[in-house]
């Protein structure tokens, strides 16, 4: 019957159109942890550099750079908290503490 494999055609392309776009969002996914830990970095070294500055010529402008790449940095680091990555931080330090408590109590 054509219109059988004609709407089991159709279904097959809708399949294969959902799971892409299922796989394209998990790369996203990774792609965005991956942005995201590395604009904490990024921020991290103009933090740095900003403090240097700061240190060396105790001016009000660079203390308002150090304290502008301050507050930015730490809503980075408190994005990247609350996001899937932070989750994943925080389950893998969660496992490394009950790890930890096993191995001393091994010990005990």
């Amino acid at each position: 019957d054509d219109a059988g494999h004609f709407s089991n055609g159709w279904l097959a392309v809708g399949y294969l159109a959902l799971r892409r776009d299922t796989l394209n969002m998990e790369s996203f996914s990774q792609d965005n942890a991956l942005w995201s830990s590395t604009q904490v970095e990024v921020e991290l070294l103009r933090f740095e550099v900003s403090a240097a500055v700061m240190a060396a010529s105790g001016t009000s402008r660079a203390l308002t750079e150090m304290r502008e790449r301050f507050d930015i940095l730490w809503s980075r680091v408190f994005m990247l908290s609350r996001g899937r990555a932070g989750h994943q931080e925080q389950r893998a330090q969660r496992g490394n503490a009950k790890h930890r408590r096993k191995a001393v109590q091994k010990l005990s």
